[in-house]
């Protein structure tokens, strides 16, 4: 009877406990950082209780090799989880632009962290960008 009551405290104690302030795949990273993520994958702010996903992807650049009457441009749309909830924001990327220093993306602010898109890549036209699964984007996310 003893075992039984201790197991239903057990229960009941890790039923209250608050969630796991990591993803599943245990990825973090220092604010401040560039890192990359894949589509419908997450990253946690090391020491905060926040969450970045990038959640869409939408490529409209001109191919390389292609003569195009516009550069087109890629859409992240990321999205940033925190105990009080959630926001997404759509990062833009320009067209004819492969740079990685941060001057194709822009930056948007939410929740007390600025978010900035490096770049998408593949760029379209490449051999890689032939496999949906290699699309990434690099960001950088500050806190306020």
């Amino acid at each position: 009877m003893k075992l039984l009551a201790y197991g239903l405290l057990l229960v009941f104690a890790m039923s209250g406990m608050k969630k796991c302030d990591t993803p599943i795949d245990g990825k973090t990273v220092n604010a401040g950082d560039t890192f990359e993520l894949k589509v419908d994958e997450t990253v946690m702010i090391k020491g905060e209780k926040v969450g970045i996903t990038y959640v869409k992807h939408q490529d409209s650049r001109c191919p390389l090799n292609v003569t195009c009457m516009q550069a087109g441009e890629a859409r992240a749309t990321i999205k940033l989880t925190d105990e009080s909830g959630s926001k997404e924001m759509i990062l833009k990327s320009k067209g004819n632009c492969q740079e990685m220093d941060g001057s194709c993306g822009e930056m948007k602010t939410a929740m007390g962290y600025s978010v900035k898109l490096i770049n998408v890549s593949p760029y379209p036209g490449s051999d890689a960008a032939k496999n949906k699964e290699a699309v990434t984007a690099k960001l950088q996310v500050m806190k306020k």
